[in-house]
């Protein structure tokens, strides 16, 4: 007898391509609640915020791959070409990255994102609609040669368990790759150097309350009419905010150099002698 007529998979299902496990991994982080302390969507949906490295590093990495390294992670985004959004401001510490194709609640999607170059041509030509077993899938024509990536957990820099298949290879990063990690360290070096600015600024603000309230107080010992007794305790207390006053006018001037704080400098009146 002839064998039984299989039936064809059903028309939604046909040719559908493979969601990339990492892809897929990073949607269920980033839509779980329970993950918001540290990871969640923007705002906007377009975008998935980091706000805390560490708890991302130690609670949630291992729930979902099979390391906790935050640059595994990281390198792993760039490969599938997510670009790291810039902030208004130097003292936001969170992270936030962006995909044209990554949004909130549009997981059809999420098939189309590839990585690199390759992925974003298959992505162009509606790709995923020919079996991987088949011969059609080979390429016509030899692929450019590329330096051979470490196996294992060299992959990754660690001793230890390795990501799963479609983890990075040295060799897929392309020079596109190279030029956004440069952008985003030097991004990171100027947020350093607006940090230690404005803790400089505010050092030497502190200094410079510091002096006004001295001079202030020294000011409130000046007084005639009080007893012989209690002007010579007067006198001794203005004698020691003067002092104090002083050294940290002096420190002050020698933080910022000629000019710039000391006694008697301009918008800071020095108090009378007391007693």
């Amino acid at each position: 007898p002839p064998p039984p007529a299989v039936a064809p998979p059903p028309a939604g299902q046909q040719g559908k391509a493979r969601v990339a496990p990492f892809i897929a991994k990073l949607h269920k982080m980033v839509c779980t609640p329970d993950t918001d302390h540290s990871i969640r969507w923007a705002n906007d949906g377009r975008s998935f915020i980091i706000s805390d490295t560490g708890r991302f590093e130690s609670e949630v990495l291992p729930k979902y791959y099979r390391h906790n390294r935050f640059s595994s992670f990281s390198q792993q985004l760039h490969t599938y070409n997510f670009t790291q959004r810039a902030k208004s401001s130097c003292l936001d510490l969170s992270l936030e990255y962006a995909h044209p194709l990554f949004t909130r609640g549009a997981r059809e999607e999420l098939q189309a994102i590839k990585r690199g170059a390759a992925g974003a041509a298959g992505a162009a030509g509606g790709g995923g609609g020919v079996p991987s077993g088949s011969p059609r899938t080979q390429p016509t024509a030899p692929a450019p040669a590329v330096a051979a990536a470490p196996e294992g957990p060299q992959a990754y820099g660690a001793a230890g368990g390795t990501e799963e298949a479609d983890s990075p290879a040295l060799g897929d990063c392309a020079a596109g790759d190279a030029i956004q990690i440069r952008r985003i360290l030097r991004a990171h070096q100027q947020r350093v150097a607006n940090i230690d600015k404005q803790f400089h600024m505010a050092h030497q603000s502190i200094r410079m309350l510091m002096i006004r309230i001295c001079e202030k107080l020294a000011l409130r010992c000046h007084r005639p009419d009080a007893s012989p007794m209690d002007k010579a305790r007067f006198s001794k207390l203005a004698g020691s905010l003067h002092l104090v006053r002083n050294e940290v006018a002096a420190a002050l001037k020698a933080e910022s150099g000629p000019g710039a704080g000391g006694p008697g400098y301009p918008g800071m009146p020095t108090a009378p002698a007391c007693g």
